[in-house]
């Protein structure tokens, strides 16, 4: 019997990429300028920095996959990995991407100590505490040794967010339509003490750092949690 939690989670992911693309077309245009020419150049400078030039890495929750097309390939293999496949559809547009992975992050397809780098882009928020801590120990279940994920996780006084949820609104006014655009926030970041404190405690990283990035500006924190 399949779990009706995941087959909900795929249909919300599929009908939020749904929604980007044929009901919200200027949003969606607008999220896809935003993750091609601003984030992208954010994703590119941090794989540089902090993963090596060879190896397996791992987009875990790649969504559209937009903002890997900056990233430099080098001997790199590069696997988008998500639940939507509507999203993967789209991901398979980024040439940079070697393989494309239908699955739930909580539970990934991947042999313990056997992927080099872990990292996502506004993916972490959507989650709830208690499922932030089955992923990251899920992450560290799979990374190498001395390898890490890379997190850019939205602030809650990040500029997207203090201007896409009063849009939101106010489209939702407009159309006399009480869902969302965007699946929940409940773990947009208010506190990096807070999240370092939570990731310390409740996970396997003891060694963590959060800093703001100004490279997407100011929208992300850039949590880096080293096995």
């Amino acid at each position: 019997m399949k779990d009706i939690n995941k087959i909900n989670e795929v249909e919300e992911w599929d009908n939020y990429w749904k929604q980007l693309y044929k009901q919200h077309v200027l949003i969606g245009k607008f999220f896809s300028w935003y993750r091609r020419r601003i984030i992208s150049k954010e994703i590119a400078y941090f794989f540089d920095k902090y993963f090596k030039k060879n190896g397996t890495y791992v987009d875990c929750g790649s969504g559209s996959s937009e903002t890997s097309i900056k990233i430099k390939k080098y001997k790199r293999t590069i696997i988008a990995l998500d639940i939507s496949p509507l999203a993967l559809l789209h991901a398979k547009k980024i040439k940079i991407i070697d393989k494309f992975i239908q699955a739930d992050i909580k539970k990934l397809p991947f042999k313990n100590n056997s992927i080099d780098g872990i990292w996502n882009v506004g993916v972490m928020e959507h989650f709830k505490h208690k499922e932030i801590n089955q992923i990251l120990n899920e992450f560290y279940r799979v990374l190498k040794e001395d390898s890490m994920c890379i997190l850019f996780w939205p602030g809650f006084f990040g500029p997207t967010n203090l201007i896409f949820r009063p849009l939101e609104f106010f489209i939702k006014k407009i159309k006399k339509d009480s869902k969302n655009i965007a699946p929940k926030e409940p773990s947009i970041i208010k506190s990096k003490s807070l999240l370092k404190k939570q990731i310390l405690d409740e996970t396997k990283f003891k060694k963590v750092k959060i800093f703001l990035s100004p490279r997407s500006l100011f929208v992300h924190y850039v949590v880096i949690c080293k096995k």
